[in-house]
Order: C-alpha cells, then structure tokens, then sequence
C-alpha cells in the first residue's frame, strides 16, 4: 500500500503539505488526518485569538488612553487530532518552547506529550544561541508515549527530520 503522510504547519510548504492560516482549517486537518498513514503538526497557528471588538476601524480621535484588546483560547489542534485518529495512525507533535536549560525543556516537553496525546512530542529549544527559528540548526528534547527521552543539541535540521521520522517509524 502507499503510505500517505500528512505535514501541518502553520507555514508555506511544497509537495502534500497542509497549510492552516487559521483555526477555521481545523476540519480541514481532521479531513486530512483521515487518510494519512501519519501526521506531523509544526507549531500551532496561535494559541490565542483576539476577541472581535466592533465592525470599524479604530480611530486615533476617542482614544487617547489607548484601548485593550481581550483573547480566547483557540481550539488544540494537536490535541483534537491525537485524539480523533484511527487505530494505527501516528502523531508527531512540535512545541517551540523557551526554558533556561535543556533539562527545563524536557520538563516542559513531558507535560505537553502528555496532554497533547502524541506519539512522539519534539520540544525545539527556541532561545538557545544559534538554534531554533531563522536558523539552520535545533537543539530539541525529545519524548515519546513509552517514556522514552533524548535531549539533541544543536543538530542540523535536516538531521533532526530524518532522526524524528525513523523515531516514530519505531513507536
């Protein structure tokens, strides 16, 4: 059989991957998720959104003190597909995170794994020097839903794709 994989990201991407720009796109995910042999979700599109607040523009005249905007949680896209899939599908979940150390991140990853529901969760240590966004390299803790744990620094992020990849082919 064809093994169909399914990449969300909340970025442009080539070749069979979904983009979602905003949390309407969830059933669109979840269509998606449906044929797919495995998933991997990037970042999410935002945790939040700002709550609508009138239909006009806001004008400079009345607001001299400035206004306050007010967000709602947006739904969790990682989690909802987790926990939606069918027996057999994968989950690989990303979390751009900052911690003080890579201990902290694993931390971190090891909460987020478990509330997400993923197969395997990928914590990308955002506010390590040289790594991260704009970078070429990450630095990333690892775990997966047999409470296996790795800690990779400052691996290329080619490396670390295919790495992820074959990992979850294992779980």
């Amino acid at each position: 059989g064809q093994a169909i994989v399914l990449l969300i990201s909340s970025w442009d991407l080539a070749g069979g991957a979904m983009a979602l720009r905003g949390i309407p796109s969830l059933s669109s995910a979840l269509g998606g998720l449906a044929d797919a042999m495995s998933g991997a979700f990037s970042a999410a599109v935002a945790d939040f959104s700002p709550v609508p607040y009138g239909e006009a523009k806001f004008k400079k005249e009345g607001a001299s003190d400035g206004f306050s905007v007010s967000f709602t949680s947006n739904p969790d896209i990682l989690r909802t597909l987790s926990l939606g899939r069918r027996e057999g599908q994968k989950v690989l979940g990303f979390a751009a995170e900052t911690a003080p150390d890579m201990g902290a991140l694993m931390e971190l990853v090891q909460g987020k794994r478990q509330r997400k529901q993923a197969d395997l969760l990928a914590g990308n240590a955002v506010n390590a020097p040289g790594c991260g966004f704009g970078t070429d390299s990450n630095s990333m803790a690892i775990l997966d839903k047999n409470g296996h744990e790795e800690i990779w620094t400052s691996q290329s992020k080619a490396d670390v794709a295919w790495k992820l990849w074959s990992w979850l082919l294992r779980v």
